[in-house]
């Protein structure tokens, strides 16, 4: 049995890990910043802040693998540094970090290329590690749930493109299990998706299949989102990042699967309905060992139904 603790533990990604890895035998231990905050995740919990480093000083003592993952802020370098450090001093013996898809050093966002900042130092710890990189994520799409039930209109900067999401539970169920069992992954990066590229306009017709009503996608500028964003009070720092749809890393027209891959090195199906599954169909790793892990998610468009239930729960 592992110690496994994760860091953000309350939000989207870690709260999907956690509860991938329940039932599974590991010890699970959330760190928060507030206990009160984190007592609904029923596992064990430790208390620091990222900003605090002295807060994380035996944090992660008698932990065996972390997930370090941490909000998009211009200070985020400043807290995955933070972590890692403590993960060091505390002699864990593998890191799993939350990145971002297309994060690089020349990328065309500030949040891509701070993300490749923390992930060149996790690679240059010394501790084994292995970097995600999961593409926008399913859930994002429920900050359309206003104009979804005032206009029947969903509006996003993503002009014609077609991208592969990813729901968060998929990348849970990777997380999952890479910190139970992180061996074979040392020192992998993983592109994680959905199996098939779709556009706004089929998102915005599953939606409007799922809630029963007719729901249209309105191509809209980065400032009119920027905008809009703004008055539902969405951070700056994250809205003044939003890629337009020429800085996609998938762009428009039809991508089959096996097109995805960059520096390929294995595919997996996971279902999202059976995350236990882990069949490596092909393996083909480069000389610098990085890969993408591409998800088949044959449930793509199932996903934006199941996403829509939540913003129909809202009412809408």
């Amino acid at each position: 049995m592992a110690t496994i603790l994760l860091t953000g533990a309350n939000g989207k990604s870690s709260t999907a890990t956690i509860a991938a890895l329940k039932g599974t035998g590991h010890k699970v231990i959330g760190l928060v910043r507030d206990a009160a905050k984190g007592k609904d995740l029923g596992i064990d919990l430790r208390v620091g802040d990222l900003e605090r480093p002295r807060t994380l000083e035996g944090v992660f003592n008698g932990v065996d693998a972390a997930w370090l993952v941490g909000p998009p802020s211009p200070q985020a370098p400043y807290h995955a540094s933070n972590a890692l450090w403590a993960a060091k001093q505390a002699g864990v013996k593998h890191v799993v970090r939350m990145s971002a898809v297309g994060a690089a050093h020349d990328a065309p966002t500030v949040n891509s290329r701070l993300h490749a900042l923390s992930d060149a130092e996790v690679a240059a710890s010394g501790i084994p590690f292995t970097i995600l990189k999961p593409h926008f994520f399913l859930q994002n799409l429920l900050f359309s749930a206003g104009t979804i039930a005032q206009e029947g209109a969903m509006y996003w900067a993503f002009g014609e493109a077609k991208f592969p999401a990813i729901d968060v539970d998929d990348i849970g169920a990777v997380a999952a299990r890479i910190l139970a069992d992180p061996r074979p992954h040392a020192g992998k990066t993983y592109t994680l998706t959905g199996g098939t590229a779709v556009s706004m306009h089929q998102v915005a017709a599953a939606f409007g299949e799922a809630i029963g009503k007719p729901v249209k996608y309105v191509p809209v500028s980065v400032a009119t989102i920027v905008e809009g964003l703004a008055r539902m009070g969405v951070a700056q720092n994250v809205i003044c990042d939003l890629p337009r749809a020429n800085q996609l890393p998938i762009e428009s027209g039809d991508v089959p699967l096996h097109s995805l891959e960059t520096k390929s090195a294995r595919r997996s199906e996971v279902s999202r309905r059976a995350h236990t599954v882990w069949r490596p169909r092909q393996q083909r790793c480069d000389s610098d060992g990085f890969c993408d892990y591409i998800l088949s998610a044959s449930y793509l468009i199932e996903c934006f139904r199941a996403a829509l239930k939540e913003v129909h729960r809202m009412r809408i």
